[in-house]
Order: structure tokens, then C-alpha cells, then sequence
């Protein structure tokens, strides 16, 4: 279901009463349980600016979004509150699968609250550009990434929490519960128009990779926590490409929490898989342009009144109490 650049959606229910969006053999009582691909999700295209010009959405090129100036970033596609998307991620070609809820080019004035997405084949949420904020985000059994960033957008998503269960892949990045891109490496956009979502009140259960840095996004984060069941391919941070490690729009504004077991700072240099930030690269050789060198060698802004980062199960992340995971009435988990 695509929503158009100029025109809006009013999904407003209630905690009572969410509205699903769903597959027609989910209504015919047909679906099993952990199935996803059954249809394509939702997509909300909009007109506010969005890295590189002439964009279309992936799935349908006679969909196109964005723009090269900031005129329509406060542009309202309309409202989704309290609404659950699950089954979705058609596998439209070979290697291209929709996402359960998919942002091109959405403005500002758009609502985004209360949103749960559960069983995908693909991506939970993707946002490509734009500048919509999303204030209670629940991503369950999301097979890729659960929340992907990119193409310059700039907005807050807070209160979030996020489980992987069935990935597409468990290394350590691919499949992971966030991934940012922004511009293959073409040019260097630093702070400015560069992908930089804040991200505040996050928790990832981890069985693929963690947080995923393609070319010079960056972000900010506050109160974020990374929690692995993983005992290989430790890593919960990895780079790739030469911008990932010479831009600066990354930012801690509050405290970054890691906790698994098997992982640890001692002895960090990158090489183990016991460290949390890789040496490896995944489209560059250059040693000094890696995870570790970033967190570790202090080139990260941080906060030093409020941001650190921490080896712990403690004191960071979502109260997940409070977010609303999909299921009618209650702020009990909706899981399948």
C-alpha cells in the first residue's frame, strides 16, 4: 500500500482498537505462525529533501520522492497511530523484498506513534531521507535490518525496542537491528545533510549484527542499549567504507550500553571476537578506517556529562514497560 508524495493517510486508532495492516490470507485465518512475504507492508512517500536527486521507490519506479532542498520537510503525510504491520516483505525480484514499513521522503508533520511491526522478510522500518519523527517503535522477527536509515534523513525515533528472531544472516552485520547508509562514498557530507537519525530509549536483542555504519552517515544516540546472545562474530559494531570513519556526524549524548557475556574491553584491539567494535571493514582495507578505531580511539563526540559508554546490562535502553508491541489492549507482546 503506497501513499503519495501530497497525499496523506489518517490511521489513528486506539490501544483498544490498533489497525492492522495485514495479508488477505492473515484475514482468511490462513497465515502460520513466523510467516512473513505474504504481503508487500506499507509505504508513506513524501516531498522533503532527500540525499541525491530523482529518487524512486526500489519496489516501484513510477513512485518518486524527495527533494534536493529543505522547502517540504515540515510536510505532513498524514497520521499512523497505534497501528500494526505484520506478514508483510514480497518478494517483488530476487533479492528485492518490501519492508513492513517503509518512509521516502515523509516530513516532519507527520504522526508516527505507537507503531509495531511484526514478522517481516525484510526490513522492519526504513526511512529513506526526509525528517518524520517516531515516538514508540516495537520491531519483532524482522529477517533483515530492523530499523534502516538512509539518503540523508534527519528525525527522532525514540522509545524503541527491537528483537531479532529469525535473520537472514548472523554475522556480525549484516541482518542487523540498525543499519544507516547514506552515499556510497561519492562525496563527504560530514554534519551536513548527511544521515544523522537521533535515536533515544533504544533496546536491540541481538542474533544478527548490531548497529551497521555504511559510508558517512552518522547519528545520535541517547540511552541506547545492544544486548547479544550471539558466541560468534562478536562484533557489535562494524564500518564500512572510507566515509563510515572520516565523517563527523556521529555523536553519544547519553549513555551506549553493550552486555554480552563473551564480550569485553579488556584486551580490545579489534582483532577478537571478543571485542564489541570491529578492525574489519567490510568495503575498505584501511586498518585506521574500523569500528574500533572510531569508539575506542576517541574520535566519536561524547558527551562527557552524559554520554559513556558501558559494558552492562544496566540503567540503559528502553523501559520496555511502555512501549506498545502490537497486541490489542495491552502492552503485552504480540509474537508469533
Amino acid at each position: 500500500m503506497i501513499v503519495t508524495p501530497g497525499s496523506k493517510i489518517d490511521a489513528n486508532g486506539t490501544m483498544a482498537e490498533p489497525i492492522v495492516f495485514t495479508s488477505q490470507k492473515d484475514q482468511l485465518g490462513n497465515s502460520a505462525n513466523n510467516l512473513a512475504g505474504e504481503w508487500g507492508g506499507l509505504i508513506l512517500a513524501g516531498n522533503a529533501y532527500t540525499h541525491y536527486t530523482n529518487n524512486t521507490y526500489e519496489a516501484d519506479p513510477t513512485v518518486s520522492f524527495g527533494s534536493s532542498t529543505h522547502d517540504n520537510d515540515a510536510e505532513s503525510s498524514g497520521t499512523l497511530n497505534y497501528v500494526l504491520v505484520k506478514h508483510s516483505g514480497f518478494e517483488v525480484e530476487i533479492g528485492k523484498e518490501l519492508n513492513g514499513l517503509s518512509l521516502a521522503g515523509v516530513g516532519s508533520g507527520t504522526t508516527l506513534t505507537n507503531i509495531a511491526i511484526v514478522g517481516g522478510l525484510d526490513d522492519g522500518l526504513e526511512i529513506w531521507g526526509g525528517t518524520p519523527n517516531i515516538t514508540g517503535l516495537y520491531v519483532y522477527n524482522a529477517q533483515d535490518d530492523s530499523v534502516d536509515t538512509d539518503l540523508g534523513y534527519r528525525g527522532t525515533i525514540k522509545n524503541v525496542l527491537v528483537k531479532q528472531v529469525n535473520v537472514d544472516k548472523t554475522n556480525a552485520y549484516d541482518s542487523s537491528t540498525m543499519e544507516f547508509g547514506n552515499d556510497n562514498d561519492t562525496i563527504t557530507t560530514d554534519d551536513t545533510n548527511a544521515t544523522q537519525p537521533t535515536i533515544v530509549n533504544f533496546t536491540g536483542y541481538i542474533k544478527g549484527g548490531g548497529f551497521y555504519n555504511k559510508y558517512d552517515a552518522g547519528f545520535r544516540w541517547d540511552n541506547v542499549q545492544f544486548i547479544s546472545s550471539k558466541t560468534a562474530d562478536q562484533f557489535q559494531v562494524v564500518f564500512r567504507g572510507v566515509d563510515s570513519a572520516t565523517t563527523g556526524a556521529k555523536h553519544i549524548d547519553g549513555n551506549v550500553s553493550f552486555y554480552n557475556t563473551a564480550v569485553t574491553f579488556s584486551n580490545t584491539d579489534g582483532t577478537t571476537s571478543s571485542d564489541v567494535y570491529s578492525l574489519i571493514n567490510t568495503k575498505d582495507t584501511n586498518a585506521t578506517h574500523n569500528a574500533y578505531t572510531y569508539f575506542a580511539g576517541g574520535i566519536i563526540d561524547i558527551n562527557a556529562t552524559a554520554g559513556n559508554l558501558l559494558l552492562d546490562n544496566n540503567s540503559s535502553g528502553v523501559d520496555e514497560a511502555i512501549v506498545w508491541k502490537g497486541k490489542a489492549g495491552s502492552n503485552d507482546p504480540l509474537e508469533f
